[in-house]
């Protein structure tokens, strides 16, 4: 113990975790409204999904994966919902480890609520 007291500071770990990903989502409508528009959107569309198949929404597809997609959000689509979009969020879901029956249930309905809202 005496010699980790003994430390310079450069030489201790960091307090804190560094922080890599989006903000706290309360906090998108200020700076990023676009992406709390989308995030609203997505959020509402998953909602709906849930009731329809009596899953929870949480299961349905993990919610930090909404959020960075909402956040991070760079499809460069004509406003189509049918393949580009989908394909686009099932790539990202996919990378963040979603089941591939959750991007199946959920990558379309997210698509056509980004669609509405752009």
């Amino acid at each position: 113990i005496e010699r980790a007291r003994a430390l310079p500071k450069d030489q201790l770990p960091p307090l804190t975790q560094p922080f890599t990903g989006p903000p706290p989502a309360g906090r998108w409508a200020r700076h990023h409204p676009e992406a709390a528009e989308r995030l609203t959107a997505a959020r509402a569309e998953l909602a709906a999904l849930s009731e329809e198949v009596s899953v929870p929404v949480e299961n349905l597809v993990s919610p930090e994966l909404v959020r960075r997609l909402c956040w991070d959000w760079d499809f460069g689509g004509d406003g189509d919902t049918s393949g580009d979009a989908v394909a686009y969020i099932d790539r990202r879901f996919a990378a963040g480890a979603a089941r591939p029956w959750q991007r199946e249930l959920t990558a379309p309905r997210i698509a056509k609520a980004l669609a509405a809202g752009s």
